[in-house]
């Protein structure tokens, strides 16, 4: 017997009395199921590491264990059988059967992950008709139940591009796709209820780990980005990639279980038995050659919100929000549509009853004969006055010459230009030219406009500001640059060669500007100063205000271009984007912060 299942079996209790922390969850409210995966039992010859025969006698051990334990289910992740060295359809049918009694022997519910070992030689419908799933899961190939709160969904990743099944070994095992009906099931599957949801399936999804395309789902990233939206999907558990693997993002764990068919007995097998605790935390008390793997479950953002319609993946920047007849509304930097470089940077915009959930409800993009905005417009700033939403924001893809412009609406949704657009470009020798990432606020009878600009070299992005008169309407002609050089500039390390993405705050007789330092992914991270009159500027601090998030977390790459809002009811909230692959995927969120002695805190922190 191996050493390290001898322990475990002899010393359980003695480990639990010796470890507070395991003796604690033994006294919570827990679920613990058995896990398997890439079995591949067959009588065939030994190939390199794979002994198929010795697979059912490490599978009645794993059984043996689970039974023992008195899990609440078991499950398997795909290649429950493989064939014979000649492939002959009822030989394989009969390896399967063989193996699938030893399946059942399992004292509980039992379930199956469809993995592509499993239609070689036989059909799906062949491989279905001769196992068996507990309850309404009998007979399906993708299918979902529900265990002490906890909503677990198969998926079945075996199917060709063209939706088709992988059927008798006709197939390519490394164009494994989720076909449009079963992708529309899961998004149904998910809204649902409000459950915590569990993933099973047998190839990967996790293509941004690194792991080799050809072990993942072709179309992994559109599934991948349903989870995510969902906010739902605590882990995903995998098989397929039989030396195991394991990666997070977006408060999602990937699991990869290693297979049991490698390597001979005495000395390996593979299973598991998987404890999710009350707080979604996940155990994996590995056995043999898989490892032991606590997985946490990490606090989210009460929000993250991310367009998908461009680039099929979560990407939406440069947040601002207002509150607007009765709803909030939320502007934003939406990127080009994929495969259309020339659709440029738009802007997005997302409507929310509790600043929380959001959902899509319009786009502005180039309008007819606005020469000045066509290769794109985005980083918005906005503003309600006069019953009207005016909004702020910068020409794209212009360079030097971008500039800011302003745009008015009735309804939030549907902007006019203003006749005199662009409104505003900085002049001297300090800068550029160029002005981006408008932010405009009244204070003592007059608007100030911040922007940020770079440098004659185009090397350093710093922060400026003009001013118009408090009965403006915001065109061209009312707007007077207040300086002649940068009123804040990076000088501290982690502000890098940046600042930018100013928004501002008013509290009393003083402003509070929150900016980013440093440019995307450096990473960037948000900083406040404060002004007494908008022009002079004085940090709060030498570090930032809000950090980028550790590794593994969902902004691990940045927390960066925050905009700040204060609500109807006097709470203020920090919006800001963020991303954990160097700006692959871009998500914004919200954190509430708080007011002590005239200074902002990250409220709980």
């Amino acid at each position: 017997m191996n050493r390290r299942l001898f322990f475990k079996r002899s010393c359980a209790g003695a480990l639990l009395l010796s470890c507070p922390d395991l003796l604690a969850r033994e006294n919570e409210k827990r679920l613990r199921f058995g896990l398997v995966t890439d079995i591949h039992f067959a009588h065939r010859n030994v190939h390199g590491t794979r002994y198929y025969e010795q697979s059912i006698t490490k599978l009645s051990e794993a059984i043996d264990v689970f039974n023992r334990r008195k899990l609440d289910f078991m499950i398997e992740l795909g290649d429950l059988k493989d064939m014979g060295d000649t492939p002959e359809r009822g030989q394989t049918l009969s390896f399967l059967d063989e193996i699938e009694a030893k399946f059942q022997t399992f004292d509980g519910p039992v379930y199956h992950v469809l993995g592509n070992h499993d239609m070689d030689s036989i059909s799906k419908p062949e491989f279905l008709a001769h196992t068996a799933n507990y309850g309404n899961a009998k007979g399906k190939p993708y299918y979902s139940f529900v265990r002490n709160q906890i909503k677990f969904i198969v998926l079945d990743g075996n199917c060709n591009e063209d939706g088709s099944d992988y059927d008798s070994g006709n197939f390519d095992w490394t164009k494994a796709f989720i076909p449009a009906g079963q992708r529309e099931w899961l998004q149904q599957e998910l809204k649902k209820d409000d459950l915590p949801v569990v993933i099973f399936i047998h190839e990967l999804l996790d293509t941004f780990s690194g792991i080799s395309k050809e072990l993942c789902i072709g179309n992994a990233e559109e599934i991948v980005s349903i989870l995510e939206q969902s906010g739902k999907v605590v882990a995903v558990i995998q098989g397929h990639h039989h030396a195991g693997n394991y990666s997070f993002r977006h408060g999602i764990h990937y699991f990869t279980m290693k297979g049991m068919i490698e390597g001979s007995l005495p000395e390996n097998n593979s299973f598991a038995v998987v404890e999710i605790d009350k707080d979604l935390n996940i155990y994996i008390e590995g056995f043999y050659n898989c490892k032991n793997k606590e997985m946490k479950r990490g606090q989210l953002p009460p929000m993250l919100y991310g367009d998908t319609s461009r680039v099929g993946v979560p990407y939406s920047k440069d947040p601002h929000v207002v509150k607007f007849k009765g709803r909030y509304l939320m502007y934003h930097s939406i990127p080009p549509m994929k495969g259309n470089p020339a659709s440029g940077w738009n802007i997005g915009i997302a409507e929310s009853k509790d600043l929380v959930n959001w959902t899509k409800v319009g786009e502005i993009t180039p309008a007819s004969g606005a020469d000045y905005e066509k290769k794109g417009l985005c980083a918005p700033g906005a503003l309600v006055k006069d019953g009207k939403v005016h909004l702020f924001y910068q020409t794209y893809g212009n360079g030097e010459k971008d500039a800011i412009c302003h745009a008015v609406s009735d309804d939030g949704i549907r902007f006019k230009r203003n006749p005199t657009n662009p409104i505003f470009h900085p002049a001297g020798d300090w800068t550029c030219g160029r002005a981006i990432d408008a932010e405009v606020c009244e204070f003592k009878g007059r608007y100030f406009l911040y922007f940020a600009t770079r440098d004659k070299n185009y090397d350093i992005q710093m922060q400026g500001v003009a001013v118009a008169p408090g009965n403006t309407n915001f065109n061209r002609e009312d707007w007077v640059q207040a300086t002649d050089s940068s009123i804040l500039y990076p000088v501290y390390p982690w502000e890098g060669k940046c600042i930018e993405g100013a928004s501002i705050a008013k509290r009393g007789d003083k402003l509070y500007m929150f900016y980013a330092g440093a440019y995307n992914n450096a990473p960037q991270q948000i900083g406040v100063a404060e002004s007494e009159d908008g022009i002079v500027w004085k940090r709060l601090s030498e570090e930032p205000f809000l950090r980028n998030g550790k590794p593994g977390e969902w902004n691990s790459s940045e927390s960066g271009h925050p905009h700040i809002f204060t609500d109807s009811d006097g709470r203020t909230y920090l919006f800001y984007q963020g991303n954990n692959d160097n700006g692959k995927t871009w998500y914004i969120t919200q954190e509430e912060v708080i007011w002590k002695n005239g200074k902002p805190f990250l409220k709980g922190k």
